[in-house]
């Protein structure tokens, strides 16, 4: 029984990952969640110079485990592992993944800063529904 647990297991955690290609881009964009790892991985790709800004982007989502919003425990993880303060940009109201984009696109906006490419980061079972809203709001101009 494990067996096969495992085996139907390992094929939607496959099927979650859409293997792109990781290019640098014009912005790193973590989507809020309760894991401090994804605010290490986008500390990683900054390091690695792949994009100039890190946007943090995410409020008190209905799991969240934090005194202060996700995008603020991100940034200060992000400001830990050396990344500059100036370098990170702060979205603290998105409480879901499309708000998460559409909050993001309108602080873009409004601080009059023109991004044309994210890297995308969050948890890995989250790629594909993060990609899909992406995809939704028009910041995909095709599928890869």
């Amino acid at each position: 029984m494990k067996n096969n647990i495992d085996i139907h297991a390992k094929k939607i955690w496959n099927y979650m990952h859409l293997h792109h290609e990781l290019k640098a881009m014009d912005a790193i964009l973590i989507l809020g969640s309760n894991d401090l790892r994804v605010a290490d991985r986008a500390s990683e790709l900054y390091k690695q110079e792949l994009a100039p800004l890190v946007i943090c982007s995410g409020g008190n989502g209905k799991n969240s485990q934090f005194e202060i919003t996700e995008a603020e425990m991100f940034s200060q993880r992000l400001i830990e592992l050396g990344i500059p303060k100036e370098k990170i940009l702060l979205e603290p109201n998105a409480t879901n993944t499309g708000e998460n984009i559409t909050n993001t696109q309108k602080l873009l906006k409004e601080k009059d800063i023109d991004i044309n490419s994210f890297i995308l980061v969050q948890k890995p079972y989250m790629e594909r529904r993060s990609y899909a809203t992406l995809k939704n709001n028009g910041l995909v101009q095709k599928s890869l």
